[in-house]
């Protein structure tokens, strides 16, 4: 299935490619070092793409170190304020804090809301059930899906994929067909480090 991403990316305006493109022995590695299995779609897209930015403003991440301390700190951080303000129904602060628990964050936008994995759902398929999260605002967690190729493909870079969202949080609704590389915060030496064992 890695030949769909490889026909997605060739169908994209690429900047900068090849930032944090995984081997697979990097991603087996990381998967044994943290306890995680990844979804099968996001491992083949780790091959391809690496870490970038999809249309206006999709961050998606490899798996790296930096990755994991990302997502742990702002996981702890939703935590901390579901307790500090607390709403009106605990049924639901006590499932968000419950979905915070076991998750792995993988992407955000320019800044307001993130994308994880429940670590709880994994299935037969292989995937996930995905998530979106306000981070401001921490009232209500939307499911994108599963599939991590839709994600990508639907969600990154269209549109057909937002119509389970508020109108208020969409983004807009032509997404350039583009992808820019960049490199994590410290993923060099991590990737060094990786390589070296």
């Amino acid at each position: 299935m890695i030949g769909q991403w490889q026909k997605l990316f060739s169908q994209l305006e690429v900047i900068d490619p090849g930032s944090e493109i995984c081997t697979r022995e990097e991603i087996f590695l990381f998967e044994d070092r943290n306890g995680i299995v990844l979804p099968s779609g996001y491992k083949e897209y780790s091959q391809v793409f690496g870490t970038g930015l999809f249309g206006y403003g999709m961050h998606v991440y490899a798996p790296t170190s930096y990755l994991i301390e990302y997502s742990k700190e702002t996981l702890e951080s939703f935590r901390e304020t579901l307790v500090m303000f607390p709403s009106e129904d605990l049924q639901r602060d006590e499932r968000l804090d419950s979905l915070f628990q076991s998750s792995l964050i993988f992407g955000d936008d320019s800044g307001a809301h993130v994308a994880l994995w429940d670590l709880r759902t994994y299935g037969d398929d292989e995937n996930y059930d995905i998530y979106w999260v306000d981070i401001d605002l921490i009232d209500e967690e939307y499911l994108i899906g599963r599939d991590f190729f839709e994600f990508i493909s639907g969600f990154c870079l269209s549109k057909a994929s937002y119509d389970f969202l508020p109108i208020d949080k969409r983004p807009p609704l032509e997404q350039p067909q583009r992808f820019e590389s960049f490199t994590q915060p410290n993923s060099l030496e991590n990737f060094t480090q990786l390589n070296s064992l």
